[in-house]
């Protein structure tokens, strides 16, 4: 349940205190799962990196459309 007013939105406390969350004891699946975030972590980087090339490439684009006088 979600409580909305004039700030920050807040999660009550009673339905998380219910939840039951399975952790893996094995090892292997603990890697096989950080090996899955690892792999997220690095596409987003390189979004992030392409986004950057995209928008330099954009400026110079603009630049060539719309020169400025000297």
């Amino acid at each position: 349940r979600l409580i909305t007013g004039s700030g920050q939105p807040q999660i009550v406390r009673a339905p998380v205190l219910n939840l039951e969350v399975n952790i893996t004891n094995s090892i292997y699946e603990q890697r096989r799962i950080a090996g899955c975030f690892d792999l997220i972590d690095e596409m987003i980087n390189q979004y992030t990196n392409k986004v950057a090339v995209l928008e330099l490439y954009k400026k110079g684009l603009m630049q060539r459309v719309f020169p400025t006088s000297k």
